[in-house]
């Protein structure tokens, strides 16, 4: 310290006495106002008391005499980053390292301060030389790891954050983050019980609920993950815990539809119906008849499910009739996301953009219809059309039910999947029935020849669907029709499921209906596709889940030419299996009750010459049939535009 009093103000100031720091802070900078070192710790002083405007005055008039103070530009920076002014404190850390190159504090704030902006691989460059430079600092190591676990470095973060977590005592974040690390890098059964033992630390950790809820969904009971979505919601009231909520319930048998119906209102009333306030009225042409401009909102242009259904749709628009425009939450970029750009639209990368931006960015271009491809699923925009860019919106393909929304208009689905009188009471939006087909499925490239089955071998029964759908009254069908075809044995490949999680629990359920372990095989996911469908070629009869139908196991199955057995529910989401097999001309194989359902697969597995047929002649079936005819399918969903958009313009 340059002087004595200087350096009694300081001890004073470390010691915790404050008011006689001041005091003597204050009486140097009497005898001399342009005192740097009393101006920057009486900053300090004014920060740790609650004043951060003075602190950034003071600190500022000290860094104006001194400038080349690195440490000095450091806590300003430091006041700043606390007050939340990222990009102010950002530049002070610049400055701090400028003054000195290798100065610990300076890189390790900065990184700090670029991991709070998202940025990072830039914290990734500052941190790794603030850890070089430190080696035994564990908040480095701790950094460095959130860096890592950003920028998608998994295998280090998980190092890191085990180290930290060995190093000091256990914090619920240190634990939250390892888990996230090895939830994304794929393993789930390890992130579970770091996600538990921070719960254990700090059971108000909202985040820490809603990622447990998402890795135990995965398992075969769904319950469990429910209690800590609904954990997660009163914690701290988030759309996408109560999304997950609402989805996850058309697992469970025993949900009510109107009861779920009310709860997706109420997260309108939540979450939506407040954004009204924003609504602007549209100035779209009102032509009904011009060019429609026509905008789908998803983050599934990609090898996913919804892309096996919009990809066709996508390709055979009009473009005569239809102007076409994908908002996309670019996520895992693939060669599917490659070819739908190859098409003739227009592609906006929303990824990262606030909704009321993306919301601006739509209304901007003057989008007559909007259509939103994900609805309660996870990740979704639906507030984005809270805000009603476009004069029309509708919800189709990625969610089976309502969106409780009255920004939304229309819902896009078919006579079979909700048959008229049936559902209507269960929609906020006006069901609009397509003709033929509410899907349109585009087969996989990687798609192997169907091999024919010996009829003199034993049955192999089979269903792809995920664990969640998988419930004790399904298994209870299952093991009756295993009893009634004492030669059949199931296999049950559980897609993208949790094996550790879900296969015990499998397992159990059938030991308990004493079904023989040999007689149940359970596979896990397979990333190469060709190898998923070849699976196929084993299956004899594939089994739907129930009340959650397949939608994509469903059509990959008719096409691998394994005729599939369902059983029709009250809601769509129990009766899509009926629309696909409705159009291949297989409505027989729905089933109207349990009884029947058991019925017609056991009817099916003595029926050799049917079976026999049909796996010869179903993947060219299914090429004749609306369910892969994408031009007769977009001429169906234009005409539904038209009318939408000429009640829009006689209405308005």
């Amino acid at each position: 310290m340059p002087a004595p009093s200087l350096q009694t103000g300081w001890e004073h100031h470390q010691a915790g006495r404050l008011r006689e720091a001041e005091a003597m802070y204050r009486q140097i900078l009497a005898a001399n106002p342009n005192d740097g070192d009393a101006l920057h710790l009486l900053g300090l002083l004014a920060h740790q008391t609650g004043n951060d405007s003075a602190a950034v005055q003071l600190l500022q008039r000290a860094i104006e005499l001194l400038p080349d103070r690195s440490d000095f530009h450091n806590n300003l920076g430091n006041v700043l980053r606390e007050a939340g002014q990222l990009q102010q404190a950002l530049a002070s850390f610049d400055r701090a390292i400028a003054v000195q190159p290798h100065f610990y504090e300076g890189l390790f704030n900065r990184g700090q301060a670029l991991l709070k902006l998202m940025r990072g691989a830039e914290a990734l460059r500052d941190l790794r030389e603030a850890t070089r430079l430190h080696p035994d600092s564990l908040d480095a190591r701790r950094a460095l790891a959130e860096a890592l676990l950003m920028t998608g470095q998994y295998a280090e973060a998980i190092e890191l954050f085990r180290q930290v977590i060995r190093s000091t005592p256990a914090t619920a974040h240190a634990h939250y983050n390892l888990g996230v690390a090895l939830d994304r890098s794929g393993r789930r059964d390890e992130a579970i019980p770091e996600y538990e033992r921070a719960l254990r630390l700090d059971p108000k950790l909202a985040q820490a609920h809603f990622n447990l809820g998402a890795c135990l969904v995965m398992g075969m009971d769904v319950r469990p993950a429910l209690e800590h979505f609904r954990r997660a919601d009163r914690i701290t009231p988030m759309p996408m815990a109560r999304d997950m909520l609402l989805h996850f319930q058309h697992h469970l048998p025993e949900t009510d539809p109107r009861d779920l119906f009310e709860q997706h209102v109420q997260w309108a009333r939540d979450f939506a119906d407040s954004l009204r306030s924003t609504l602007r009225p549209h100035q779209n042409n009102r032509d009904p008849s011009r060019r429609l401009r026509v905008g789908y909102v998803s983050r599934d242009f990609r090898r996913h499910s919804v892309a096996h259904f919009i990809e066709p749709l996508l390709r055979a628009h009009d473009r005569r009739d239809v102007e076409v425009f994908c908002y996309a939450d670019e996520f895992n970029n693939d060669s599917t996301t490659a070819r739908i750009r190859g098409y003739d639209l227009a592609w906006r990368n929303i990824t990262g953009k606030s909704d009321a931006d993306v919301a601006e960015i739509v209304r901007a271009e003057a989008i007559d219809i909007l259509v939103d491809l994900a609805g309660h699923s996870q990740e979704n925009r639906l507030l984005v059309f809270a805000r009603k860019p476009a004069p029309i919106q509708v919800t189709y393909l990625g969610y089976p039910d309502t969106t409780g929304m009255r920004a939304i208009d229309y819902r896009l689905t078919d006579a079979h999947a909700d048959p008229p009188g049936m559902t209507e009471s269960l929609h906020t939006e006006r069901l609009l029935r397509l003709p033929d087909c509410a899907w349109c499925y585009r087969p996989d490239d990687q798609s192997p020849p169907v091999e024919p089955r010996d009829a003199s071998e034993n049955i192999t029964l089979g269903s792809f669907n995920v664990a969640s759908k998988i419930n004790p009254p399904l298994i209870a069908m299952w093991a009756e029709i295993l009893r009634a075809t004492p030669n059949a044995r199931l296999v049950l490949k559980t897609g993208h499921g949790l094996p550790a999680l879900a296969h015990p629990q499998i397992r159990a359920a059938f030991d308990k209906l004493g079904i023989a372990a040999d007689r149940v095989e359970l596979i896990g996911y397979l990333r190469d596709m060709s190898e998923h469908l070849r699976l196929y070629n084993r299956i004899d009869i594939a089994l739907d889940t129930s009340p959650y139908h397949g939608t994509t196991t469903t059509c990959e199955a008719l096409w691998m030419g394994v005729p599939v057995v369902t059983l029709a529910g009250q809601t769509h989401v129990s009766r899509v299996g009926v629309s696909l097999l409705s159009a291949v001309g297989l409505g027989d194989l729905a089933a109207t009750g349990r009884a029947a359902y058991v019925s017609i697969a056991t009817a099916l597995a003595r029926d050799v010459p049917r079976r026999t047929a049909l796996r010869r002649d179903l993947r060219e079936r299914m090429r004749r049939s609306p369910l892969v005819d994408a031009d007769r399918f977009a001429r169906n969903v234009e005409s539904a535009y038209r009318t939408m958009w000429q009640h829009w313009c006689e209405t308005r």
